[in-house]
């Protein structure tokens, strides 16, 4: 998976309800929050996940369309947490040319995207990233706590700890990494991605 861009410019959690949670009453820290705290929970939670919190648009590659069997062409399965639409599938033909493949529909649940058509192209001689799909994937700010209580719960609780070890992040921007994590990352479970996904 690659992320192409952010779609939202808000984060997941509000920066009110995160001053909430820390029972902050003052603007005194809103810009460390905002841009550094925030930010790093959420970074780090999806890297704990493996899968896409904020609403972004990502791509998808793989080798080569399913190929034919017993008459019916295999849908193409992603294992893609949090996706919300399949916008575009774009492909290399033999001759080197992209093409976008139309006529397609897609499945999807909370960690799985199935594309299924009534054929797909045949290539002789795909590369190895032949087949480009382009999900949409995240949520925006209203959607998240709705979608993931349990993720939303564990960013609140890693903010909070981040908040607690504010002075140290001049020095180590790694510093979630040092969380203790022993009964929180349990919290994550519900954005993490499946063991296939890569």
């Amino acid at each position: 998976m690659q992320l192409v861009a952010y779609l939202d410019t808000s984060e997941p959690l509000a920066l009110e309800d995160v001053k909430n949670h820390l029972r902050l009453d003052t603007d005194e820290d809103d810009w460390n929050l905002s841009s550094i705290i925030i930010p790093g929970a959420r970074a780090h939670a999806e890297a704990l996940t493996h899968s896409v919190l904020r609403k972004a648009q990502v791509i998808y590659t793989i080798g080569d369309f399913p190929r034919i069997t017993a008459g019916i062409y295999p849908p193409i399965v992603l294992s893609a947490p949090n996706a919300r639409s399949v916008d575009a599938i774009h492909y290399l033909d033999d001759s080197g040319q992209l093409m976008a493949l139309t006529g397609f529909r897609t499945l999807i649940d909370t960690n799985q995207v199935k594309i299924i058509a009534p054929s797909f192209p045949v290539l002789s001689n795909p590369p190895g990233d032949a087949v480009k799909i382009m999900l949409t994937a995240g949520y925006t700010q209203q959607e998240f706590a709705s979608y993931l209580p349990t993720v939303a719960q564990w960013m609140l609780l890693a903010i909070g700890w981040a908040y607690t070890q504010r002075d140290l992040f001049s020095n180590d921007a790694k510093l979630f990494a040092q969380m203790p994590s022993s009964y929180t990352d349990g919290l994550l479970q519900a954005a993490n991605a499946l063991p296939s996904f890569a």
